[in-house]
């Protein structure tokens, strides 16, 4: 026999609720275990390391080449002002020979001597044939002893000059002119 159920409205209706599959859960890490970044951090730390020490190293470097091209420009500085002040002694010294030169051959004698002084203060390439030419304008002045002081001078000190010859020769014109001026 059949007996329906009798179902009172305070009496819930159940539901049927669809049955879901259950979610894998991740096995869990082992506690001695390490990540792949755990890994490779140390390994990347370290090649960091290498490089910052390696650039800090080419820094070092590259500020101590620094330092020597300074030193090196500093030094060229200087040696340019060198040469160039050597240049300008060089031409002060040759200017004032030529112009003891020209002084001579138009027998301005004291200016001549002027010059001449200017040469041997310098102490330059000219100076053994500034002393000769002083002795010779002193010599033309009647000079005589200045003159022999001044070949005296220029044999103590230039004992290879190329004006030696031509001293000893004023020297014995000096001698038998007895200290006379020589007619010009």
């Amino acid at each position: 026999l059949f007996v329906p159920a009798v179902v009172s409205a305070q009496t819930p209706v159940a539901q049927a609720t669809p049955k879901t599959a259950p979610v894998p859960q991740a096995a869990p890490v082992p506690p001695t275990a390490k990540a792949p970044m755990a890994v490779v951090a140390p390994e990347l730390n370290e090649l960091y390391k290498l490089d910052v020490e390696r650039y800090r190293e080419q820094a070092l470097t590259l500020q101590g080449q620094a330092d020597l091209y300074r030193v090196q420009a500093r030094a060229f500085e200087e040696a340019q002002q060198t040469l160039a002040s050597a240049w300008s002694q060089a031409d002060a010294e040759r200017s004032a020979y030529d112009r003891g030169q020209t002084a001579l051959s138009q027998r301005q004698y004291d200016v001549a001597i002027q010059r001449f002084d200017q040469v041997i203060a310098a102490k330059g390439t000219r100076t053994d044939g500034a002393f000769y030419w002083k002795a010779f304008a002193q010599f033309k002045l009647g000079r005589a002893n200045d003159a022999n002081t001044t070949i005296d001078a220029l044999q103590k000190s230039y004992k290879d000059s190329k004006y030696l010859a031509e001293a000893k020769i004023l020297e014995a014109e000096i001698k038998r002119m007895g200290g006379q001026a020589m007619r010009p």
